[in-house]
């Protein structure tokens, strides 16, 4: 399979999988992506980085996840991003989900 294909089959699975708003601790609209990720038969997906992105004052905006996907030839990357959509004191109270492999 070309690096495009993998690309292609892992957006299917992924894009758009986790529509609306979630206010949880548990990061559940990730964990909906993550499991459909981790389910795509042929590809092998590593956790490469997670972390909180944060405005100027340093309160915590997005969470982002990163990972590598294979197939055992070609690989590519795929991000997880949690946007704040909260409060101006808690951005993170509510979030959305995006999601896609590059």
């Amino acid at each position: 399979m070309t690096r495009s294909q993998l690309i292609k089959k892992i957006n299917k699975k992924i894009c758009g999988l986790a529509p609306g708003f979630y206010s949880d601790n548990f990061w559940a609209g990730h964990r909906i992506v993550d499991n459909a990720l981790l389910s795509i038969e042929g590809v092998n997906v590593t956790l490469n980085n997670s972390r909180y992105d944060n405005d100027d004052k340093g309160v915590p905006i997005a969470k982002r996840w990163i990972y590598e996907a294979t197939d055992g030839q070609k690989s590519c990357y795929v991000i997880i991003i949690a946007s704040g959509a909260g409060t101006v004191s808690d951005p993170l109270s509510r979030y959305d989900i995006v999601s896609y492999a590059y």
